[in-house]
């Protein structure tokens, strides 16, 4: 997937707010957080969940995530009026656009737990943070080593998720956020000297703002930068997702690794056109035929499974004997739109 480290995600949302409402920033969350963890394991999102932004289900756990826009001019805070209208609009317009941008944003659990705030609800209102990132990411640090922090009992809620990076390094790693933490991990780059929590953390003077907007563009075009750089290293990753439509005419969606291992359960989809375009052959193992056929076996009837699927790239997959197998598809868009349902 090409990602446009400069997209705005406000474009496309109609005014309404980007991390809900913007398609593109989902395929990027998508995209750039489906991926190994530190213990090796694939932690494969997916958007087919109803009432779940993204998904994750395997033996790893079950997670609804959401996204967070970590970074804020604070330009639509009414406290911080007078202070910003002595800003030039131009500054907080460059602003604005850059903390809209891939790198100024993140996922966090959205599910919650016995009524209580989640991560960014917590983080957004809570007096001792008030949505700014770089405290967001002390407490992690803190939580890590034990410490308490205002953000302690909010992260401990989803202490299941956080447990899946091992440690803040690998959490810092995995998100692409070195650029936020200096000396092995143990300290955080603050965008304000840190008062350790004590008093208001919100820029009290246009001196203080300056200071803060600087660094906080800083960090987002490093990490913008970060990201292409690993995008650079993962050109070649290979995973996939399955679609299978069953002679039902449901179409059920599974995620098959490089190594042609299915790396979580089905889930039911909606019977969609899929452009096809060309893809390297894949086999997929005798083993996770076996798991396809099992965990389905009361919802259709796998010796009637359709000739013909794809995955969520459009790909053609064909049944030979008992292997499934990826082909170079020679299809025509218009011819695949017009067939679909005869394959």
């Amino acid at each position: 997937m090409d990602i446009d480290i400069t997209f705005d995600f406000r474009s496309e949302s109609n005014g309404k707010d980007a991390d809900s409402h913007s398609k593109t920033l989902k395929q990027y969350h998508k995209f750039l957080w489906s991926k190994k963890l530190p213990n090796g394991k694939e932690f494969i999102l997916t958007d087919n969940k109803p009432n779940a932004y993204l998904y994750h289900k395997s033996d790893l756990g079950e997670y609804c995530l959401s996204s967070d826009s970590f970074i804020h001019p604070y330009d639509y805070w009414k406290r911080m009026k007078d202070l910003i209208n002595q800003i030039p609009k131009e500054n907080i317009k460059i602003f604005d656009h850059i903390s809209n941008t891939i790198g100024s944003i993140i996922i966090f659990p959205s599910n919650r737990i016995n009524g209580l705030y989640t991560m960014n609800q917590e983080r957004g209102t809570n007096k001792y943070i008030n949505d700014r990132f770089d405290l967001t990411l002390e407490c992690i640090r803190r939580y890590f080593n034990n410490e308490n922090s205002p953000l302690f009992d909010t992260i401990k809620r989803y202490c299941n998720f956080f447990h899946l990076f091992d440690n803040f390094k690998g959490y810092c790693e995995y998100f692409l956020l070195q650029e936020l933490v200096e000396d092995n991990y143990t300290k955080i780059k603050f965008f304000l000297p840190f008062n350790d929590f004590i008093y208001n953390i919100l820029p009290k003077d246009v001196d203080e703002y300056n200071e803060y907007m600087k660094n906080s563009i800083e960090f987002v075009v490093n990490r913008n930068n970060r990201i292409i750089k690993y995008l650079n290293t993962i050109q070649n990753r290979s995973y996939f997702y399955l679609n299978i439509r069953a002679n039902n005419n449901c179409v059920y969606q599974y995620i098959v690794n490089p190594d042609g291992e299915l790396d979580n359960y089905g889930s039911q989809l909606n019977v969609v056109n899929r452009k096809p375009i060309e893809g390297e052959i894949k086999m997929i193992t005798d083993e996770t035929i076996e798991k396809i056929k099992n965990t389905q076996e009361r919802n259709w009837n796998y010796e009637k499974l359709s000739s013909s699927f794809f995955d969520n790239e459009g790909n053609i997959y064909s049944t030979i004997g008992e292997d499934f197998i990826l082909y170079r598809s020679l299809y025509k868009s218009e011819y695949l739109k017009n067939n679909y349902d005869k394959l």
